[in-house]
């Protein structure tokens, strides 16, 4: 049940970063990312057959749930200021672990 348990810490990560999205168009750059990391994860913690199905429904539920919150909080919260976006974005940076590009 490693598989399992690797999927559940993982995917909450996932959706944290999807509430810190506030603009649609990151969140179909991002969600890709969490749900290959979710992916990754789950299978080098399981190392099986079942781990690798159960990283793929866990990566593709994350990449989904990612978009959806992210769509849903860039309609509510419309009128965040660019100082938010640069911090989130930020934050992502860290997270992921992703060099910004000059």
């Amino acid at each position: 049940m490693a598989e399992t348990s690797a999927a559940k810490t993982v995917v909450p990560k996932a959706e944290y970063l999807a509430e810190l999205l506030a603009d649609h168009s990151v969140a179909h750059l991002v969600a890709p990312l969490v749900a290959s990391m979710v992916a990754q994860r789950a299978d080098m913690t399981a190392g099986s057959t079942a781990g690798l199905m159960v990283a793929s429904l866990a990566g593709q539920k994350a990449e989904q749930k990612a978009v959806d919150l992210a769509v849903n909080l860039a309609v509510r919260r419309a009128g965040r200021s660019a100082a938010l976006m640069a911090a989130v974005l930020a934050e992502l940076t860290v997270v992921l672990k992703v060099v910004p590009m000059a």
